[in-house]
């Protein structure tokens, strides 16, 4: 079977894209029966195919093999006949146009223009077989803000929030008071903690601000959690039926998951599942296990995330006992395949259900009613008049 992995992309993640992806295809390399294709989306958003995008080592100078042309740029058939199909344009004297038909997309983007719904939608055009969440699921995944509103929607318990668009007048002694310090300021559709800042003086909030407004038009300020435990779980649907990983509990020595704890710690990032950075299943007691059992479940069933296996993160007062739904994350970093793993599911049957399900998700978007009618005609009719 034919994996056609999608990467890169213009998003301000784009480089944690690639690092996904690459083990997206390192693990799919291990799997008898699935190739693997990798489609890299350059920041200008321009499509790429070459053997060497599978080989982390090709990105320290990937603008060279698309500059020297070794990299084949790639247009897709808008056939809507649930077969992807590729088109390789291949200039010098072999020449002509090469078509590839691929058998399912594997997106692996993180932030905008790929984990949004963009690519998705796109997909679905096409009548294709994806994996990971839909278009809805994705969209509201994205932003922080219409998130939060679905999450309330739920009544489920968050922490408290202001959110501004960057025409809005912030008024810094009211937010204050509202929701105390300390305090964190976020842009509204970025992930990974970047643009990211936790206020602990009155001092610190423009900054704070003016960061999250450089990398977004719109921003979320929230209170901070005393005594906090970040807590986080997986979930995805293997037939028919969901199914949730353990919980973690990753450890950040900074208030706050950094990026730089998250991805590039040299004792090992969070996203990795390290022992040193990384405790599974989390400390934590029984009832507030199985209210996240309960929470993540009905998130995702909620925002119909079939199909994928998003990451659902806590925030946890470890004093009062109080928990928080913090935010939803569609396509994790390294899909966070360390908890799936020490839950007892291999990297093969986490991929091929993944696998499985998004081509039941198309048989699913494939029902559709058709709908006869004598409208047409009469337009007709009326055009004549």
């Amino acid at each position: 079977m034919r994996v056609w992995v999608f990467f890169g992309g213009k998003s301000t993640e784009h480089d944690v894209s690639i690092a996904s992806a690459y083990a997206v295809m390192r693990w799919l390399s291990r799997l008898p029966g699935y190739e693997s294709f990798p489609v890299y989306v350059a920041r200008s958003g321009r499509f790429f195919h070459h053997p060497d995008f599978a080989d982390i080592h090709t990105y320290q100078d990937v603008e060279r093999l698309i500059e020297e042309k070794t990299g084949t740029e790639l247009s897709i058939s808008l056939s809507g006949d649930a077969m992807i199909r590729l088109f390789e344009d291949r200039g010098g004297w072999l020449g002509g146009r090469r078509e590839i038909a691929l058998d399912v997309a594997f997106p692996v983007f993180h932030g905008m223009g790929g984990e949004d719904g963009s690519i998705q939608g796109m997909l679905e055009m096409l009548g294709a077989a994806y994996v990971g969440p839909g278009i809805l699921a994705s969209a509201v995944g994205t932003d922080k803000i219409t998130m939060r509103r679905v999450f309330a929607s739920l009544e489920l318990p968050m922490t408290r929030y202001r959110h501004f668009t960057y025409t809005d007048r912030i008024d810094q002694q009211w937010i204050i008071e509202e929701l105390g310090l300390p305090l964190f300021v976020k842009p509204a559709r970025l992930g990974s903690t970047i643009g990211v800042s936790m206020v602990k003086t009155a001092e610190e909030f423009s900054d704070a601000v003016e960061v999250a407004f450089h990398y977004d038009t719109d921003i979320v300020i929230e209170s901070a959690v005393p005594n906090v435990m970040e807590l986080n779980q997986s979930v995805m649907e293997r037939d028919a039926e969901i199914i949730t990983s353990l919980i973690e509990n990753p450890v950040s020595r900074s208030g706050f998951l950094t990026f730089e704890e998250k991805y590039i710690a040299e004792e090992g990032g969070t996203m990795t599942g390290s022992e040193s950075s990384v405790t599974i299943p989390a400390p934590i007691p029984d009832d507030i296990a199985e209210r996240i059992w309960e929470y993540s479940r009905r998130i995702y069933t909620e925002l119909r995330c079939a199909g994928g296996a998003p990451r659902i993160d806590y925030l946890y007062d470890r004093v009062s006992g109080e928990l928080f739904v913090n935010e939803i994350n569609t396509i994790p970093g390294t899909l966070q395949m360390h908890l799936w793993e020490k839950t007892g599911i291999s990297q093969t049957q986490f991929l091929r259900t993944l696998i499985d399900t998004a081509f039941v998700e198309r048989s699913r978007r494939a029902r559709n009613i058709d709908f006869s009618s004598r409208i047409l005609e009469h337009t007709v009719r009326f055009a004549k008049q």
